[in-house]
């Protein structure tokens, strides 16, 4: 049988079947029938404005990319092999200006796969973050790290705070499986490798 079409106050079509079903008064509700009679544009409008703040949330990547083939990576055997690779990557006309602190990435095979900066500051200090530390090592997936800042006074001492950070970055490596092979305290015509000193926790 053909079914007969009537308009409900010129909202939507009714069938003729339908009109078993209990109709909306207003400002009354009728429960799970609600969304029968919900224009289709509000529902629309109401489903846009939960995903508009979602689609805005910024995507992180991670990505390393070597420039240097596995083959031809330097090998790191000590502490005086850090402090010439140091040297040659240090621009010698601020390294007794301004302090400055990096790290030399390592793989497993103690070759270096990156050199990474991490701060620069004044003429006798500067801010190593250490969130900026394994952030960085993680990213390029590193088995050990080498810190480096330079003393722009040429004193080779390393100072309470020096000793004190060492310790903090060396516990938090150890959580996550990074190794801090060394700090090197570095200038122009010499440098200091707190691990060569003692001045490191073994292991």
């Amino acid at each position: 049988m053909k079914q007969k079409i009537e308009l409900l106050h010129s909202e939507r079509p009714i069938l003729q079947s339908d009109r078993q079903m209990p109709l909306l008064s207003k400002g009354k509700s009728s429960g799970i029938n609600d969304h029968v009679f919900m224009h289709p544009s509000s529902h629309q409008r109401k489903m846009k404005s939960i995903a508009s703040p979602l689609s805005k949330i910024p995507q992180i990547t991670l990505s390393y990319r070597p420039r240097v083939k596995a083959s031809d990576r330097v090998t790191v055997h000590g502490s005086e092999d850090v402090y010439k690779i140091l040297k040659k990557n240090w621009d010698p006309n601020t390294i007794e200006l301004q302090e400055q602190f990096k790290i030399l990435l390592l793989n497993g095979c103690s070759q270096v796969i990156g050199l990474a900066d991490i701060s620069s500051g004044g003429i006798s200090s500067t801010i190593a973050d250490s969130k900026l530390i394994f952030a960085t090592a993680l990213k390029a997936g590193t088995f050990g790290i080498v810190m480096a800042h330079n003393h722009p006074s040429g004193k080779l001492v390393a100072s309470e705070e020096d000793i004190r950070l060492t310790k903090k970055i060396q516990d938090g490596a150890h959580l996550l499986d990074i190794y801090l092979y060394d700090h090197i305290i570095m200038t122009k015509r010499g440098y200091l490798s707190m691990a060569d000193k003692g001045l490191m926790k073994s292991g």
